[in-house]
């Protein structure tokens, strides 16, 4: 009996497993990081801004352990483009533009997006392409935005 309880003692002590089971201890200081995804009918490239058209209400997530999820409308996310600590205009975040092409095949193109303007269901982002290439005129796009953690309140989902 005394064998058995060493050796559940020195599993229980040991650092590793201690170490394994803090990992999955939420951290209440740490605000989730958000993915951010807009779609739209069609678009176009200036060489200097992209224009999203027909854009759809904006789609917002969280990775775990948060597992937030939601949607606003894209005129209120382009509003909290410039507000809270960490928002958008002073850190500009990385995005993916993902047009589907007529022939099935998919265009992926990493970009910087900045000084944004919602006008009529439209969306132009000021780019600095980081990989690939974007077209001069899409059809059926996504864009996949990254944030920080501290971009403000979200709507509950």
């Amino acid at each position: 009996m005394k064998k058995i309880w060493l050796v559940l003692s020195a599993l229980i002590l040991s650092p590793s497993i201690l170490n394994a089971a803090s990992s999955h201890i939420l951290d209440s200081s740490q605000r989730p990081a958000y993915l951010f995804v807009q779609t739209a009918k069609s678009g176009s490239f200036d060489g200097i801004q992209i224009t999203l058209n027909d854009v759809s209400p904006t789609v917002y997530f969280s990775d775990r352990p948060y597992r937030v999820a939601g949607h606003i409308s894209t005129e209120q996310f382009i509003a909290g483009w410039f507000q809270g600590p960490g928002n958008f205009e002073a850190d500009p975040p990385n995005a993916t533009l993902s047009v589907f092409n007529p022939d099935g095949t998919l265009l992926n193109t990493v970009i910087e997006v900045t000084e944004p303007v919602y006008k009529d269901g439209a969306v132009r982002y000021t780019v600095r392409t980081l990989s690939g290439e974007l077209p001069k005129d899409f059809q059926t796009c996504s864009i996949f935005i990254s944030a920080g953690e501290d971009i403000g309140e979200l709507p509950a989902a």
